[in-house]
């Protein structure tokens, strides 16, 4: 709205100017006086259709904003898998470099619902807050903190009976609705050391 009576004060500054006197002696031609109309009408119509692209932009935006929320509250914090197979693409594949080898890259929804099932045994009251969001183009960045209680096994590591704490470092990547990739990171060093798994707890 701001943005709108902006523009509006301006082409009617525009306006005044090119009908005051200074300008007069060359709008004296009727000719002279239609080219000014036209380009004031070209420009106030490049205006219109640069608003109307920059609205649609942040409506894209927000619904890829809303896409991540959905999928943190009802996929992530209510652990339900079906979530998943709704939101991620058929192509989907996930980056992390804080994961072990063999899962570094998932891919494929079926194997991130097989993940994501073992995570919620070893944390049965996981759960993750948004903290920070920000959207561009077709990616969503955010920072999420993720906490739980380590009671069931997680791998090869025995149940700790740990409560961790970590914010997770997340982009994802949409395309129709859905997210086909994601980056993920966290501090490794901090998470292991909260679930007594370093020697001396660095």
């Amino acid at each position: 709205m701001l943005v709108i009576t902006l523009i509006l004060i301006y082409f009617q500054f525009l306006s005044t100017i090119i009908l005051s006197e200074e300008f007069d002696h060359k709008l004296r031609s009727s000719k002279m006086i239609s080219q000014k109309i036209i380009i004031l009408f070209c420009i106030i119509l490049i205006f219109l259709l640069t608003l109307s692209c920059d609205d649609k932009m942040s409506s894209q935006l927000e619904k890829n904003k809303e896409i991540v929320r959905y999928i943190m509250e009802e996929g992530v914090n209510k652990q339900n898998l079906d979530v998943f197979d709704d939101i991620l693409g058929e192509n989907y594949i996930r980056h992390c470099q804080a994961m072990p080898p063999d899962y570094q890259e998932i891919k494929g929804v079926e194997t991130m619902r097989q993940f994501l099932s073992q995570h919620f045994s070893a944390f049965p009251d996981w759960h993750e807050e948004i903290i920070f969001m920000v959207a561009e183009g077709d990616k969503v960045a955010y920072i999420s903190r993720g906490t739980g209680t380590q009671t069931g096994s997680l791998g090869q590591i025995p149940a700790t009976g740990k409560f961790v704490s970590v914010d997770n470092y997340i982009i994802q990547r949409l395309e129709n609705g859905k997210i086909v990739e994601s980056w993920v990171s966290w501090d490794n060093i901090y998470y292991l050391n909260q679930l007594g798994l370093l020697p001396g707890n660095l």
